[in-house]
């Protein structure tokens, strides 16, 4: 048993600079840190804008325009998480079919889907592409809308698929888990 006096044992240093090494994680970390510089900007904005464009709404109303981010968020994170689990099923349902069909032995899926050869940026990756096109449309719209001082609920929902960016954090963690939590506070930086 422990005395309360005595430290506990220290924890080994992981250099955070390592995660530059990999240029998975690198461009990760520039697709994290570019959405978050857009949300911040949108989300402090929202506020000043709205009153703007629409100076019918009270401070009340102001303060709920915000919800639609939130909301987003929620929905986003749970789509783009069920679309980025069933990409990395697929690729890794052919990676075993392609592995069965070249060896008539005994084939251990889990060392499959855990050693080297398996492809694991390209199964939680596959779904950046479509997340940067609704990201990028939506953002543009959102611009468009209130430049233009469309009808506030145009704006409202494009937040809200702005918001559907978040699964791109399975990939950081997949790939590198001991540096998880310093990679997304970096790239929100």
């Amino acid at each position: 048993m422990r005395k309360f006096d005595e430290r506990p044992p220290r924890k080994l240093f992981t250099n955070p600079l390592l995660m530059f090494a990999y240029p998975d994680i690198f461009v990760l970390l520039i697709f994290n840190g570019t959405y978050y510089a857009v949300m911040y900007g949108v989300t402090a904005s929202l506020s000043v804008i709205f009153a703007d464009v629409y100076p019918h709404l009270t401070e009340a109303e102001l303060g709920l325009c915000f919800l639609p981010m939130g909301g987003g968020m929620m929905v986003g994170t749970w789509i783009s998480g069920k679309l980025a689990d069933s990409y990395y099923r697929k690729t890794r349902d052919d990676i075993i079919r392609q592995a069965r069909s070249n060896s008539e032995s005994y084939i251990d899926i889990n060392a499959l889907e855990r050693g080297p050869t398996f492809p694991i940026e390209k199964a939680r990756l596959r779904i950046l592409p479509l997340i940067i096109f609704v990201y990028t449309v939506s953002v543009i719209g959102y611009g468009w809308a209130l430049e233009s001082r469309a009808v506030i609920a145009v704006p409202l929902i494009l937040q809200i698929f702005s918001e559907f960016v978040s699964g791109t954090c399975a990939a950081q963690i997949d790939v590198l888990p001991s540096l998880l939590q310093l990679a997304w506070q970096l790239s929100q930086c």
